[in-house]
């Protein structure tokens, strides 16, 4: 639960960092200088009325390409590298195959083999023998 909340932040805050991008940096009204103007009270570079729509259109695609690029990343790393899947697989397999010599033993011998084979199974999976 909390891993799905922290990604959830994480979203937020980019998205919330795009609309401050938007409207208090530099670098926009360089890059879209006709959606800006220059305020005549203060000196200070504002976005023109009309322009916000235009300038918020430009973040959400902004937005939609950082999107599409993080999911992208994501999807394109594993989450677990080959060899540790492989070994897991590894080790799934053995225990079921354990399980079912285990069983299948059980029926026919007695509860002493049974025994001795459990704990030679617990040595094949790298657990402590037991006492």
């Amino acid at each position: 639960m909390w891993k799905m909340v922290l990604k959830c932040f994480a979203w937020f805050s980019a998205v919330s960092n795009l609309i401050i991008f938007a409207f208090t940096s530099s670098q926009l009204r360089e890059w879209l200088p006709d959606y800006y103007i220059i305020d005549e009270v203060s000196g200070r570079t504002v976005p023109k009325a009309s322009s916000a729509e235009q300038i918020l259109l430009v973040i959400l695609v902004i937005e939609h390409l950082a999107l599409l690029f993080a999911l992208s990343v994501k999807n394109a790393i594993p989450s677990a590298p080959e060899n540790v899947r492989v070994e897991i697989q590894k080790r799934l397999w053995l225990h079921d195959e354990v399980a079912t010599n285990a069983r299948n033993l059980s029926v026919q011998k007695s509860s002493s083999e049974v025994t001795s084979l459990s704990q030679s199974s617990m040595r094949l999976l790298g657990r402590p023998k037991l006492k």
